[in-house]
């Protein structure tokens, strides 16, 4: 049986689902897994440093160390989701990130350095005359490496590709949730040794930040106004669940209000025992995010894919997708990606947690 897996990143939606089962398998077979990502070299491609719109009045380039910084915090925010998608099923990880402009080519590398025995990719399934003159990342890697590759989804022949896509993002937003709860676990932990430097509470406040904001403002009106009126609308077989679901939202903002006090009472610099007003409501609201995160994943999502069409999916994942370019924020919701990826840096991996995997 495969021992240790190599799972590429590319921050596609069909990574993203890669990554899901990815960790799932690794789980059921006990294996560990390398997650890889070959980064682009930007000071190969100078128009890469355009912005959309550069040219304008007003508007300036990024120098190239500007944009390196960036490419490189969006790189470790995909590192970080991926560890969080596999700390949250028990499945031991490892990293390893490049620069490197020929990805198949990396990926094959990365599976014999690491010593891994299976490649575990998704495709985008081309075929016909563009197979021939620009043959997907997953074939180029089939036809390069002597390990077995398995292909855990093929986006062209997948007949529900709406719903793949619209949970993969839902998935994907948990996961960076994940990662910055976990992040200030850690900073709280780190806080309590005899040679610790005391509590990072500038660091903890901008991590608390987007645990927040990004769920109030974009995560939970995406799906109450998509995902939860769907369902409602299909009549009474999940309201208890749905009411269940908006109740979590409302209590979170007690403990929110908790933790935001319990910070305002601690100074930067101190240690933090276990039981301080501060680890209690942190524990608390990391433990009410891991059971809303698991209700939806293991009894909302499996419900909606028994009773929603296609197009009901399609509606549900234009709510939840967000583009991303390092430097630019389009939109509101873009300026969550950038931040998530400006605090990615910060964060220490996580370590295996209860949630939101299935008991």
């Amino acid at each position: 049986m495969y021992r240790h897996l190599l799972v590429p990143l590319d921050g596609t939606e069909l990574s993203m689902s890669n990554v899901s089962a990815a960790v799932q398998f690794a789980g059921a077979i006990g294996a560990r897994i390398t997650f890889f990502h070959a980064m682009p070299d930007v000071t190969a491609h100078p128009a890469a440093l355009r912005r959309p719109g550069s040219g304008k009045t007003g508007t300036a380039r990024p120098s190239l160390a500007d944009f390196q910084a960036r490419t490189q915090a969006a790189s470790r925010a995909l590192i970080a989701k991926a560890c969080a998608a596999a700390a949250a099923h028990g499945a031991p990880y490892d990293t390893l990130c490049v620069v490197d402009d020929h990805p198949s080519e990396a990926i094959v590398r990365a599976a014999q350095q690491c010593g891994c025995d299976l490649i575990v990719m998704a495709s985008h399934g081309v075929s016909g005359l563009r197979m021939l003159t620009r043959p997907s990342q997953t074939l180029n890697v089939v036809r390069e490496t002597k390990l077995p590759v398995l292909v855990t989804r093929v986006q062209a022949t997948d007949r529900h590709a709406a719903a793949s896509r619209a949970v993969a993002l839902i998935q994907d937003e948990h996961r960076s949730l994940s990662a910055v709860i976990q992040g200030m676990l850690h900073l709280v932990a780190d806080a309590r040794g005899a040679e610790s430097a005391g509590f990072d509470r500038s660091t903890f406040e901008r991590l608390l930040h987007y645990a927040v904001e990004f769920p109030e403002k974009h995560h939970y009106p995406s799906e109450e106004r998509t995902l939860y009126r769907l369902l409602r609308e299909r009549g009474d077989q999940d309201r208890e669940l749905i009411q269940a679901l908006e109740a979590h939202h409302v209590d979170e903002h007690g403990l929110v209000g908790s933790l935001r006090r319990a910070v305002a009472a601690t100074p930067a610099g101190v240690r933090v025992d276990s039981g301080s007003d501060l680890a209690t409501a942190l524990d608390a609201l990391a433990a009410h995010e891991w059971d809303h995160m698991r209700l939806e994943e293991y009894t909302l999502i499996p419900l909606a894919l028994e009773v929603l069409t296609e197009a009901e999916w399609a509606e549900v994942a234009c709510a939840f997708e967000k583009s991303y370019a390092p430097g630019h924020a389009a939109s509101p919701d873009d300026a969550f990606d950038l931040e998530f990826a400006s605090i990615a840096g910060s964060l220490k991996l996580p370590i295996a947690h209860p949630g939101p995997a299935r008991d």
